[in-house]
């Protein structure tokens, strides 16, 4: 059964009023204006260990998961599955915290781009 549209739309409205996507939101700005030096710190606040801001906001995205499919079943009836959870989690992560690669170090992008501009020399 297909997730009801009001379900995830409450929870998006839950997650971003959140202290945790404030906070992902404003590191993310900053790490997108960082100086090169500056982004690998940015990118281990953002993603990095069990602590990161991204981690933090999975948790919060996966709590107010739990609690709306709580209250839908206490209040409307409308029971929400283990697997429905589980996909309005995945959806909702894949929105707000969605997994990033880690910036290439500084020597790899010189390499990239001096080969790039020998390239269009040719």
């Amino acid at each position: 059964m297909p997730i009801p549209t009001t379900f995830l739309d409450t929870c998006r409205a839950r997650v971003t009023a959140t202290a945790e996507y404030a906070a992902f939101v404003a590191a993310g700005a900053l790490a997108d204006t960082a100086t090169r030096t500056d982004r690998d710190a940015q990118y281990g606040a953002l993603y990095a260990g069990g602590d990161s801001l991204a981690h933090r906001l999975r948790r919060a995205v996966r709590a107010v998961v739990n609690a709306e499919a709580d209250k839908a079943g206490a209040s409307a009836g409308t029971i929400i599955t283990a697997g429905e959870r589980e996909s309005s989690y995945a959806t909702l992560v894949s929105q707000y915290a969605p997994a990033v690669a880690k910036p290439a170090p500084a020597a790899d992008e010189l390499s990239a781009f001096l080969a790039a501009a020998q390239e269009d020399q040719l």
